[in-house]
């Protein structure tokens, strides 16, 4: 597969994924950021709403997030 086709192929489903999914979404929920990563590069960085809910500090990129019940994934992975 060459460079520019896979550009496009990349490109397509970023276009796709922020119409479909990510475009609905309104900067006034509790947020989430999102990272595409192709090849080692970066073709996808967002954030969306509120730190907490009913709070008006915006989620960043520089936002920390508690892992969770998802590092039970990385761990079933492992």
């Amino acid at each position: 597969m060459t460079v520019s086709v896979m550009a496009s192929e990349t490109q397509r489903f970023v276009e796709k994924l922020e119409a479909e999914l990510l475009s609905p979404i309104t900067d006034e929920v509790p947020g989430f950021a999102i990272v595409v990563v192709v090849n080692g590069e970066v073709v996808l960085q967002k954030t969306w709403g509120v730190r907490e809910a009913g709070a008006l500090e915006p989620i960043t990129p520089f936002t920390l997030f508690r892992i969770a019940s998802i590092s039970k994934t990385f761990a079933s992975a492992a």
